[in-house]
């Protein structure tokens, strides 16, 4: 008899250190999600700048491109205009 007492009394024990290693282990299961969601996250907003980045670079160059192109026709033209205004052809080199 008081062995069956003594399992009552400790039956309680054992199922709330049982709930608290399982809690334990669920709650450890759960910062492990959180922590790979985070890098998840990270991981997307870091791609999604090198996209941009790529996308800025090539706007860029082709600005640059352009730029130069104009700044080469404009030369062009002030020469052209100058020999028009002085009267005097360009010599060909």
């Amino acid at each position: 008899m008081l062995l069956g007492l003594l399992a009552l009394v400790g039956l309680p024990f054992l199922l709330l250190t049982a709930v608290l290693e399982k809690g334990a282990e669920v709650v450890e299961y759960l910062v492990q999600q959180r922590r790979r969601g985070k890098r998840r996250n990270v991981a997307q907003i870091e791609a999604e700048l090198d996209a941009t980045e790529e996308e800025l670079r090539g706007a860029v160059l082709r600005l640059a491109t352009a730029m130069s192109t104009e700044a080469h026709e404009a030369r062009r033209a002030m020469i052209r205009a100058s020999h028009q205004a002085s009267g005097t052809l360009p010599s060909r080199h």
